[in-house]
């Protein structure tokens, strides 16, 4: 192929890191559902953690993008 392996290694990755904080918002909504989940739904620290896990991977996300870009 004419493309670089490790370059396409890179980019899925970074594809990879741009999905993951829509997914974790995604399984946030998925357990704090009661007609999904009953009475196992999360926590008030269970969604604390995972809405401060998302908006680290945002954070990161922007900051790598307005290095890469400007």
């Amino acid at each position: 192929l004419p493309v670089d392996g490790l370059k396409l290694l890179f980019y899925s990755q970074v594809l990879s890191g741009a999905i993951a904080p829509l997914l974790i918002l995604t399984l946030l909504y998925i357990c704090n559902n009661r007609k999904i989940m009953g009475q196992a739904v999360n926590s008030l620290w269970d969604n604390f953690w995972g809405a401060a896990a998302a908006l680290v991977m945002i954070g990161s996300l922007v900051f790598l993008a307005v290095n890469y870009f400007f």
